[in-house]
């Protein structure tokens, strides 16, 4: 994964916050996605197109991780988010 890579979320779920969680509806499939106060952040985050990089930045400061710590762990999670239909990859 390219840590240059450009990503936003799509437009095909809905959001409600629960209590303190964000809770995702995938509309195309109907499956629902609980996120805690860090997956929640992320997904706001990439509202706007963004880097891993840039997201790596915003979120160690945010979050008091090592730098190497954030990225090989958002970046799992970005997968994760990208098969769920939740964001994905823009053209170079």
């Amino acid at each position: 994964m390219s840590s240059s890579q450009v990503y936003v979320t799509t437009d095909s779920f809905c959001t409600t916050n629960l209590d303190d969680r964000l809770v995702a509806l995938v509309i195309e499939n109907g499956k629902y996605y609980s996120f805690g106060h860090t997956g929640k952040a992320i997904l706001q985050l990439l509202e706007h197109p963004m880097t891993l990089d840039q997201l790596v930045e915003k979120l160690s400061a945010s979050y008091h991780v090592t730098k190497e710590t954030c990225l090989t762990e958002s970046a799992q999670f970005l997968v994760s988010l990208e098969h769920a239909g939740l964001i994905k990859k823009l053209p170079a």
